[in-house]
């Protein structure tokens, strides 16, 4: 008799573990919906121009995004900003 019902009270946290599994990935799905929503309604941002005295030899790191990248790209590829290198123009 004890058996059956530590197995009842087993039973019924899984069963409210699941639904609340459940339920937090339900609201996790609606968040990203929400945020993917609010990024397609934000204007585009107009592509800015970086100018540097020459072409790094290892790698930029964006004066906007602070992201660090291979020299040879001519956009950042975190916020778009165009690379313009005095030594190439």
């Amino acid at each position: 008799m004890k058996t059956t019902a530590l197995t009842d009270i087993i039973r019924s946290a899984a069963g409210r573990w699941q639904r609340s599994r459940a339920a937090s990935r339900r609201r996790a799905a609606e968040l990203e919906r929400q945020r993917i929503e609010r990024i397609r309604q934000r204007p585009l941002q107009t592509q800015q121009a970086v100018h540097m005295d020459r072409r790094p030899a290892g790698s930029i790191i964006c004066p906007l995004c602070r992201t660090e990248q291979r020299s040879d790209r001519a956009l950042c590829w975190q916020c778009g900003a165009r690379f313009l290198f005095g030594d190439e123009t």
